[in-house]
């Protein structure tokens, strides 16, 4: 101090002022230059339920399952940690698990609001009560649409009590929807399916049954007429994503997922009209999102009506704990998709299941069957007493049915109660 007195010649009085503006001034630089920025806190979890770990590996032990039937995995997302893992990585068929994929691979990739329109029109024109020229249904691939009810206020609208024409289709399905080879022969009928996925003449009979309904008569003798046949509009229902993801998951509806599938399959392709061979959504979601390589999965339907499928406990869980991260996703399946025992519509696919007890209204899981393979699955998300969310996913094989889903119920009981 007394050198830096001597050189700059200042009293200390001074100098002792001047020093103590500088690192004033500097805090106050400090304070404003850092005030806009933001730190992100160093995330906090709270510590794994240790205890719980231990009651669910004495309950398991004393099942008394063989190696073969059991694959399971236990993800607790509020500790961000494994929970409990036995066969993780085994492959085996996820049954209606597979569904799971299927969802959240659409939700992702055309979102819960996706709209599938359908629209219908009449050709020709009306004169004294009589339409002289054909119905137009034009819509795309509508796994909502089960029949034409939905139209009959714009049918009646038309004031019509003859029609001389017939019904014509402009829609990117005309044949029957196509049967996976491995399905067994009464897996899925072409009647269970939505009707625009039964082919051209389904959809035909259809309408024109609805129309019929209305008390307006049908004459395929066209007359020649000698006016225009404009394309005018009557009326249009459509149905979105959400929609039908809803009951194929609480239903464990096969048809809807292999319509839904079929129908965003073709959107997909159009996303890249340069690719030489066009892939499957679901495949390519589970490349780019999950990261998981081919030879860790098989998917051979959208589904799991498929024997061929195999997919692992990870597998499965993994899926699980990406959708949680996802808002739009996470609230869907928690809050409308996903089977709850319990009471009520939501029930779903578990209804009769955990009735009563810890679980009610604490599990929320998509339940699968393959009756062929004696195969039965359990997969979703639980919350413990404690107030943690596990993502899980139980797989058996090789046991009575029965006996596996009591083994399921069991398990998540244990999970939650206190």
């Amino acid at each position: 101090m007394q050198r830096l007195k001597e050189r700059i010649n200042i009293p200390s009085k001074y100098l002792f002022y001047l020093l103590a503006g500088l690192l004033l001034a500097g805090c106050i630089y400090l304070f404003f230059s850092g005030k806009d920025k933001t730190y992100d806190p160093i995330p906090h979890y709270p510590p794994l339920e240790r205890k719980l770990v231990e009651r669910t590996e004495k309950f398991l032990n004393k099942q008394g399952l063989r190696d073969d039937q059991l694959g399971l995995y236990i993800y607790d997302l509020t500790s961000d940690e494994e929970f409990y893992s036995k066969n993780e990585q085994r492959l085996m068929p996820p049954a209606s698990c597979t569904k799971l994929v299927t969802a959240i691979s659409s939700i992702r990739l055309f979102g819960l609001d996706f709209t599938f329109w359908d629209s219908l029109f009449y050709q020709g024109y009306i004169e004294d009560g009589t339409l002289y020229g054909d119905l137009v249904v034009k819509a795309d691939a509508d796994p909502g649409l089960w029949d034409f009810k939905e139209l009959e206020e714009a049918i009646k609208a038309l004031n019509v009590h003859t029609i001389y024409g017939t019904v014509q289709l402009r829609s990117p399905l005309k044949a029957p929807l196509r049967m996976h080879h491995s399905w067994s022969r009464n897996d899925l009928k072409h009647t269970q399916l939505p009707i625009l996925f039964q082919g051209e003449e389904a959809v035909k009979r259809s309408l024109k049954e609805e129309v019929k309904a209305q008390g307006i008569s049908f004459n395929e003798q066209v007359p020649v007429v000698h006016k225009p046949l404009n394309l005018n509009y009557i009326g249009a229902t459509s149905h979105s994503l959400r929609e039908v993801l809803t009951p194929m998951l609480l239903f464990s509806n096969n048809a809807l997922a292999q319509c839904i599938w079929t129908s965003l399959n073709s959107q997909f392709r159009l996303l890249d009209p340069n690719q030489e061979l066009p892939q499957d959504y679901l495949l390519d979601f589970i490349g780019k999102e999950l990261k998981m390589p081919p030879y860790r999965y098989t998917l051979s339907d959208p589904s799991g009506l498929s024997p061929e499928n195999r997919l692992s406990p990870k597998f499965l869980t993994d899926l699980l704990h990406w959708a949680y991260q996802q808002e739009d996703i996470r609230t869907f399946l928690l809050e409308e998709a996903l089977p709850v025992p319990g009471e009520g519509e939501r029930t779903g696919s578990l209804r009769w299941r955990m009735e009563r007890g810890p679980a009610v209204g604490r599990v929320f899981a998509k339940t699968g069957t393959l009756n062929r393979l004696k195969t039965t699955t359990l997969s979703g998300y639980l919350l413990t007493a404690a107030g943690h969310t596990l993502a899980f996913s139980i797989m058996n094989q090789n046991m009575n049915l029965e006996d596996s889903r009591k083994f399921q119920d069991q398990l998540c009981t244990e999970l939650t109660r206190p």
